[in-house]
């Protein structure tokens, strides 16, 4: 009967330490699915900040760490996600982006440094005043915007913010809330920390 006891309590001690690591790693996934999101993104789309260089007769890319990068004629310098996006294709076999990718800031902790920005959607233009407080720079922001009686949009806005300063980012055409009561949000930012 004690032995019975030993071995129900050791196997109970088991499964308990199980759901503690279950538990546990299923709460690290929140802070890890965003950047395999990006990570991936990036795979598949190709890196909006990698300059690489365009063989247009080859129809090829070269990343900045081969011999053919910036010399062959002809040739120009796109980013990686526009060379893929027009139909290039990499020379490197992985076709995996070079250098560094800028990482997302998710957390209210992160996003705090933006909170005085604003944001403008005038005659369907939407601008946003980024406010950077950070000593991140920052190049790309989603912002959502809610407009009554409408669904919850997003957009995606590109340019430059460098730390401790406010820069514009800018997006043409999209439909305007047309006098009607609207909300905004941060969605994701996107940069390089220092």
């Amino acid at each position: 009967m004690e032995k019975a006891a030993k071995n129900v309590g050791s196997k109970l001690v088991v499964v308990v330490g199980w759901l503690i690591l279950i538990v546990a790693g299923a709460s690290l996934l929140e802070y890890v699915r965003p950047w395999a999101q990006d990570q991936y993104e990036n795979w598949i789309e190709g890196d909006p900040y990698l300059k690489v260089w365009v063989n247009p007769e080859a129809r090829v890319y070269y990343g900045p760490g081969d011999k053919a990068y910036g010399n062959t004629l002809p040739g120009f310098y796109l980013s990686q996600a526009d060379a893929r996006s027009v139909g290039y294709r990499s020379t490197n076999s992985w076709d995996i982006g070079y250098g560094r990718s800028a990482r997302p800031l998710r957390t209210k902790f992160e996003m705090d440094p933006f909170a005085e920005s604003k944001l403008s959607w005038i005659d369907g233009d939407v601008t946003l005043y980024l406010r950077n407080k950070s000593n991140w720079e920052i190049r790309e922001v989603t912002v959502w915007v809610s407009v009554e009686s409408r669904p919850q949009r997003t957009y995606r806005l590109t340019g430059q913010a460098m730390p401790k300063s406010e820069a514009v980012f800018a997006l043409s055409g999209s439909d305007s809330p047309d006098g009607r009561k609207w909300s905004w949000g941060f969605s994701k930012i996107r940069g390089f920390p220092p």
